[in-house]
């Protein structure tokens, strides 16, 4: 199965499918299930950079704290290696379906926002999409959240056959290989289910977070030189046919002292 397009064309909310915080937020703390994640997949328009949406990104928390909008954490990530038609990925993670409901309605009754989708929309042409997420490990790591990371991204469709029980024993078995790889394992690993999407949306995405591209060397040499790893390796192949991409993270919007 080719899966490219899949990717391409969602990448799909990433939903950190894994929950996240669900707290589903990509530096390692906010992640647990069940989360909801919003994604917006994006080209810079021409001329345009990453300062512009920063500029975007200011202006929007600013215009927040005006109306009294709690818009919560939010993390873009730049693409590094992976052939891909779009540079960055916006992601917003939510606790649960009903979090990111109550954020999108206050957000859309407030005329303090009104104009913000267009200053990001001058930026970038992004295509937005939601998910679901849930954690599939998490070490004990120092809190890192506003630390830039990376991210490896695996777009996957599942082979035919497969079920829902069959992705939960996958995942069951990433666990168990990661919890004995120590400080080689990610600082955490989720899992995306698309709720929103189409004919080339992933079945399945799982993305790992690092603290740097030699803490991601390192989880892939611990990988594949033991026996351990090789298996769970040929367990994915067997499950899902996958393309990977490798994404700078970095933190954008900070969450509320209180979170």
């Amino acid at each position: 199965m080719q899966t490219t397009d899949r990717l391409i064309r969602n990448l799909a909310l990433l939903t950190f499918a894994f929950a996240g915080v669900v707290s589903i937020a990509v530096n390692a703390e906010e992640a647990q299930p069940p989360g909801v994640l919003e994604t917006f997949t994006c080209s810079y328009n021409a001329g345009k950079d990453i300062d512009d949406v920063l500029a975007a990104r200011d202006y929007y928390v600013k215009q927040a704290a005006k109306a009294g909008v709690d818009i919560g954490p939010a993390y873009l990530w730049t693409l590094i290696k992976g052939d891909l038609p779009f540079d960055a990925v916006w992601l917003a993670p939510h606790q649960n379906l009903g979090a990111y409901a109550a954020s999108a309605d206050a957000q859309a009754a407030a005329p303090e926002l009104s104009d913000v989708l267009a200053r990001f929309n001058s930026a970038v042409t992004c295509t937005p999409r939601l998910g679901t997420t849930r954690t599939v490990f998490q070490r004990e790591v120092p809190d890192r959240a506003d630390a830039p990371a990376i991210v490896t991204a695996f777009a996957c469709g599942v082979r035919e056959g497969v079920t829902p029980v069959g992705i939960a024993d996958l995942e069951g078995h990433i666990a168990d290989v990661l919890g004995g790889m120590e400080d080689n394992a990610p600082n955490v690993v989720f899992s995306l289910t698309p709720t929103t999407g189409g004919a080339n949306t992933p079945d399945w995405l799982l993305f790992s977070v690092f603290d740097s591209m030699t803490s991601w060397a390192n989880f892939v040499g611990g990988l594949f030189s033991s026996d351990a790893g090789q298996q769970l390796v040929r367990h994915v192949n067997a499950v899902a046919d996958c393309d990977q991409a490798i994404w700078g993270s970095q933190r954008v919007i900070a969450p509320p002292a209180s979170e």
